[in-house]
């Protein structure tokens, strides 16, 4: 099987060395290079593009912000991956709706490997208790709360209880194909319900499905 080619951008030595020493043992990655910004990153992308692009958030500063959105643009086929060991909220859910692929907490148990290969297979993995933490550190006043509270019982008068069954398959990062072998029914079944769900919250893909779910305290 031809490994998962992947480039990978931090700024500090020691965790590039360590990150080629995680995914050198391991045949499924090819590591194609390494940089210490974005900016370069993009320029040998020029040359030769790669399957997915492991990046530091704190390298995504004022001074690179649009990094996201020109690889995105440009090479909309590589997967963007970024990882942090400062969480921070707004950042998440602002690189969300640029349109990464995945997310990963140094500091966490998340198998970065796994969600690298599941991002190149064109799954979006979300870690339902992160995003909880997330949205409940964000500073908000007392009628947000309120509103959402009224969007929750909204949405959940509103879903039917397999469409609640299909979200929460959704969030675990399942494909159309494998909700439908564990709910036991139909492909288009399974589309139906999601677009359905999508129609319902006012979105346009299933991580701004997700998002709004947990946003809105759904589960």
């Amino acid at each position: 099987m031809k490994p998962i080619t992947l480039y990978l951008v931090d700024d500090y030595l020691l965790t590039r060395i360590s990150q080629r020493l995680y995914f050198a043992i391991d045949g499924s990655f090819k590591i194609l290079a390494e940089f210490s910004n974005p900016q370069d990153c993009i320029k040998h992308m020029k040359k030769e593009e790669a399957d997915a692009i492991l990046i530091d958030i704190e390298l995504l500063n004022q001074y690179n912000s649009n990094a996201v959105k020109t690889l995105k643009k440009e090479y909309p086929l590589t997967k963007i991956i970024i990882s942090t060991s400062n969480f921070n909220d707004e950042r998440l859910l602002t690189f969300l709706s640029y349109g990464i692929d995945g997310f990963i907490l140094k500091n966490c148990s998340t198998d970065i490997k796994k969600t690298i290969q599941m991002a190149v297979e064109n799954k979006f993995y979300i870690d339902l208790k992160t995003l909880q933490k997330a949205f409940s550190n964000l500073p908000m006043p007392e009628t947000i709360y309120s509103e959402n509270i009224m969007e929750n019982k909204k949405f959940i008068k509103n879903l039917t209880s397999r469409e609640i069954q299909v979200l929460k398959y959704l969030i675990e990062g399942c494909t159309n194909t494998e909700i439908a072998a564990k709910m036991a029914v139909s492909i288009n079944t399974i589309k139906a319900h999601v677009g359905n769900i999508l129609e319902k919250f006012n979105v346009q893909d299933r991580v701004q499905a997700v998002v709004k779910a947990v946003r809105t305290g759904l589960f």
